[in-house]
């Protein structure tokens, strides 16, 4: 719906524009709508599960969000590959897809960083993974100031047979708690959930462990009042 402007009369500026008018017109909310979810392969997808068919993206979904997703199998805090850098990398050189506002009033997305297991597999010490999150976290609250970051952690056995992956994500809960960001702690699903039987190569689920997780990751994030996108 447009808004309908008398032939001598000038355009509304955004300051004269009233938030009934807004609530007219959802393309003023668009970015409300949205999340931005930066991730690794839980996020993109491996083993033959599409990315939005992954835990991470599927959660979201279900939960009314118009995805953005900037997610590279390989990648971390730290660890990258030769076709993509690590996180703060990668956001201050601008190998991503960003959503902008088209008008200065039109909301912040919801912000979303899923990670750690490559971090975890390559070996990264706690400084570099500490120093990057800082860095990644300093350069997404500069770009979205208004936005809410939402941390998940890294998908694990738990403490007694997790290793690394349950260290790095103790590691990432203590980083968010710091900052105070909600976080998801995962170090433990795949036990918690009975999940270690739908593990295809040790570290990715199939299809039926990803939607059994796309459950529980929605359930968290609604105990955490992120319940879909608002109106306005």
């Amino acid at each position: 719906m447009g808004f309908l402007i008398p032939l001598n009369a000038s355009a509304p500026t955004p300051e004269s524009l009233t938030r009934s008018a807004v609530e007219i017109n959802p393309a003023y909310a668009s970015l409300r709508s949205t999340a931005l979810i930066i991730g690794d392969s839980q996020t993109q997808g491996a083993g033959g599960v599409p990315g939005p068919q992954t835990w991470v993206q599927k959660a979201f979904s279900l939960l009314g969000y118009r995805l953005v997703v900037n997610a590279r199998g390989g990648t971390g805090y730290v660890a990258a590959t030769p076709q993509a850098k690590n996180y703060p990398d990668a956001l201050e050189s601008g190998a991503w897809t960003l959503p902008r506002p088209s008008l200065p009033w039109s909301g912040s997305p919801l912000v979303v960083v899923q990670g750690g297991g490559n971090d975890a597999r390559i070996g990264s010490s706690n400084s570099a993974i500490l120093s990057n999150a800082a860095r990644l976290l300093d350069g997404l609250k500069k770009r979205y100031p208004e936005s809410k970051i939402v941390m998940i952690g890294t998908l694990g056995k738990g403490a007694a047979k997790g290793g690394r992956r349950a260290q790095v994500d103790a590691l990432l809960g203590t980083f968010a708690s710091s900052r105070g960001l909600p976080f998801i702690s995962a170090g433990d699903w795949l036990a918690k959930f009975n999940l270690e039987k739908d593990l295809i190569d040790g570290t990715h689920l199939d299809a039926d462990g990803h939607q059994i997780l796309s459950e529980a990751l929605r359930a968290k994030l609604k105990s955490l009042d992120i319940t879909g996108p608002t109106a306005y």
